[in-house]
């Protein structure tokens, strides 16, 4: 049976973005009562009615939604007040070809930002914060109605502890959960749980791993080319609106990871979600291309 659920204007912004389609239509309850029906998807309500018998092969299957306002649906993260549990930010939604909805909930985890990302009843998480956090990922997991057990992967885009501090934390909540990392990083990682080494072009959870190696040898990206969404992080910064490449006083091989940074610039996508600082909600290649120059 077919779930219907009224959302309030806050969960609409939060939930809907590029990437979703709408198709309208007029239906007919008898002589005097027309009823204007909406069906709002992504990818596969695309499909479906670019497939329809009678469709036009040319025409789109309704107009693509304006995103909506980038205050409104990715409020800069900013860490919790100490002994309180954060709330994430408002999901963020895009469509990945042939896997519905793909919703990313960005996380204040200390002075860096982690990020869960959900399609259907199945979960991923990329980077873990500083240490205990642990409780910001199951309450951004809730908000959507979810618990560990949904948690299949969890990426980590490098080794600081800044990035891996609250991996315990997570591996022991989310016991299905497998481990992926850079080769070169995961010497450093401590993990009770072993971890698989994953290169440029390896897929994750439907997501494209992209090798950006120099911050620290190891360092990986991840792309989602369809959602038109990359998650860089460390290899590039967004503090105070300032976008940059990854920080010398941090970085093993700044020539490497400035060679990294121009790889990044070479990708098509909307999006780009940091590991330092707050979301580009639109334009992020153009941004990137222009401070890295081929």
């Amino acid at each position: 049976m077919p779930r219907f659920q009224q959302l309030s204007r806050r969960e609409f912004l939060g939930q809907m973005g590029r990437g979703t389609v709408a198709l309208v239509a007029e239906l007919a309850f008898g002589p005097a009562r027309n009823v204007l029906a909406i069906a709002l998807g992504g990818s596969s309500l695309a499909a479906a009615c670019a497939a329809a018998p009678g469709a036009d092969p040319t025409a789109t299957a309704g107009p693509t939604l304006a995103p909506a306002d980038p205050t409104a649906t990715a409020p800069a993260p900013t860490p919790a007040p100490t002994g309180t549990t954060a709330r994430p930010t408002a999901p963020l939604a895009t469509a990945t070809a042939g896997l519905g909805l793909l919703t990313y909930l960005p996380i204040a985890a200390g002075v860096a930002n982690a990020y869960v990302l959900v399609r259907g009843e199945e979960a991923a998480i990329v980077d873990t914060g500083l240490p205990g956090n642990g409780a910001k990922f199951a309450a951004a997991l809730e908000t959507l109605g979810l618990g560990w057990a949904a948690v299949k992967h969890l990426i980590l885009t490098h080794y600081h502890r800044d990035h891996v501090g609250s991996m315990g934390e997570v591996l022991t909540a989310a016991e299905a959960a497998a481990v992926y990392a850079g080769a070169a990083d995961i010497p450093f990682i401590e993990s009770a749980r072993a971890i698989t080494a994953v290169g440029d072009q390896a897929e994750v959870f439907g997501l494209q791993i992209v090798a950006t190696p120099g911050h620290t040898e190891g360092h990986i990206s991840v792309y989602d080319p369809l959602g038109a969404a990359l998650i860089t992080g460390d290899a590039l910064n967004n503090l105070n609106g300032q976008l940059s490449g990854p920080n010398p006083q941090f970085t093993r091989d700044m020539p490497t990871a400035l060679e990294s940074a121009r790889k990044l610039a070479g990708l098509a996508y909307e999006r780009a979600y940091f590991g330092h600082g707050t979301p580009l909600e639109s334009g992020a290649a153009q941004a990137v291309a222009a401070l890295f120059p081929p």
